[in-house]
């Protein structure tokens, strides 16, 4: 049985196409998410200000929809007088993973910055007690190349709502992904 050359064509298209359009993530976005990973695990969480220090752009500015705005050493102040110090417990965020999109910034054909957009929760666990959710929200995150390096200048932390540890809440994805391109 002779298969026409238009099927093996149209078959080969199909199959390649599905190889050229994998929804795998680039470089940049790796790059980042890995970034927001470092922030948040390494200083938000862990409350490592050094580590927090490296990655946050000297010029940040951090816009809140509940807590205002604060620049590079209000930011560090609040994370280590908030965050860092309660006596009551711990409060730590989580990115949610698949909420995560990230755009490259370009200038003549350079990237110079990205935007991230993604969703978080956040969590208490009072001494001696377990973790609860109790609030989430959504951020755009703006990193500028520094010198060779990612360094988080702009923040803008919005839509805070209060969370029942028990009904998940439902959040709308952003913009999807640039996947595959740098």
């Amino acid at each position: 049985m002779k298969i026409p050359l238009i099927a093996i064509a149209v078959i080969l298209i199909f199959s390649s196409n599905s190889c050229l359009f994998a929804d795998e993530p680039s470089e940049l976005f790796i790059q980042l998410r890995d970034m927001d990973s470092t922030i948040f695990e390494e200083g938000f969480n862990k409350c490592n200000e050094e580590v927090l220090r490296s990655v946050l752009h000297e010029d940040l500015e951090f816009l809140h929809d509940l807590s205002g705005e604060s620049e590079f050493d209000g930011f560090i102040k609040s994370i280590q007088e908030n965050i860092c110090s309660n006596p009551h417990g711990k409060l730590t965020r989580k990115v949610v993973p698949e909420s995560l999109s990230v755009f490259p910034l370009k200038k003549d054909g350079t990237t110079y910055a990205a935007v991230q957009f993604g969703a978080h929760e956040f969590y208490f666990t009072p001494n001696g007690g377990s973790a609860n959710r109790v609030s989430s929200g959504r951020f755009i995150h703006t990193y500028f190349l520094n010198e060779g390096e990612w360094k988080l200048k702009r923040v803008i932390s919005y839509d805070h709502q209060s969370a029942s540890p028990d009904e998940p809440r439902e959040i709308e994805r952003p913009p999807e992904p640039i996947r595959g391109a740098n």
